[in-house]
């Protein structure tokens, strides 16, 4: 036909289709990236994934309404209050905290067994523990800063038992999913993403927590030093920043040693990108 567009066939050699871990009878898919060319593999449809979003969280979320029921019922709490002692946010904020953990290294490690994963593949287990205190970290600074907010709205507010259940499995759910689909999901861009957030958010708690009139000045002069009133909190954003940078800098030197010969210039480069992840920590 006069409007069919033209074709061009392409010859991949055998050793690229290796490293790229393709096989010949792979389904292969071309996108327009950048003003490049992508070739990359049909990701066949993983219909597991709802059922992982939506089964896992939902039972895991409600069994932890019926053991918070339990505990409001055997300790007389009634009303529940929003937040506070004994409140929804505390039980919340426990139990999705704890159960997320849970569920983010269960479900990391089984896609680190999955061999159409990649990038969990590539990355060793030392790097484990500072990748799920990260996902940890912004879950429970996300619970906290929600209550928080829903105090501001609704201060002072209470609710009976099986209505703070529902909220309990409500607020538990989300959390569960998050965290599931951020271990299904991790990859290098996401854990670029998670060092920002992790930098941001632990600048804006430091400043904000000293709980002075003008603390965007205050603490700004004084932010990281011995004069900050609040400095455990950006110390530590300081120290988990640097540890998320080792963790990139591992897995693109790791990435990068499978297609290029290593030499002492990556060498090099690779231990002034650590020291200086570490500096940063320091």
């Amino acid at each position: 036909m006069a409007g069919q567009e033209q074709q061009v066939r392409v010859s991949i050699p055998v050793s690229a289709l290796k490293r790229a871990g393709i096989d010949r009878d792979d389904q292969l898919q071309l996108k327009v990236r950048n003003d490049a060319l992508v070739l990359e593999k049909i990701k066949p449809r993983q219909p597991q994934w709802q059922q992982y979003l939506i089964i896992w969280p939902l039972l895991v979320a409600i069994l932890s309404g019926l053991a918070s029921y339990g505990y409001w019922w055997f300790q007389k709490v009634r009303p529940v209050p929003l937040t506070g002692a004994q409140s929804i946010g505390s039980l919340t904020i426990v139990a999705g905290v704890v159960t997320g953990a849970v569920l983010f290294v269960g479900f990391f490690l089984k896609t680190r067994n999955d061999p159409e994963n990649r990038f969990s593949r590539h990355i060793y287990w030392r790097n484990f523990p500072v990748i799920t205190i990260a996902f940890i970290m912004i879950l429970a600074f996300a619970l906290v800063g929600a209550f928080w907010v829903l105090e501001l709205l609704f201060p002072d507010v209470i609710f009976d038992r099986f209505t703070s259940m529902l909220l309990l499995v409500l607020f538990t759910y989300f959390a569960d999913a998050f965290m599931i689909s951020a271990a299904l999901t991790i990859n290098a861009r996401s854990l670029s993403t998670i060092l920002t957030v992790v930098i941001v958010s632990g600048c804006v708690i430091s400043m904000a927590a000293n709980g002075q009139r003008r603390w965007w000045q205050h603490n700004l002069s004084f932010l990281g030093t011995h004069a900050a009133e609040n400095a455990w909190q950006f110390n530590l954003t300081l120290i988990f920043s640097a540890l998320l940078m080792v963790v990139l800098i591992d897995y693109l030197f790791v990435s990068l040693s499978r297609i290029y010969p290593r030499t002492w210039r990556t060498s090099t480069l690779r231990i002034l990108l650590t020291l200086t992840a570490v500096d940063f920590g320091a």
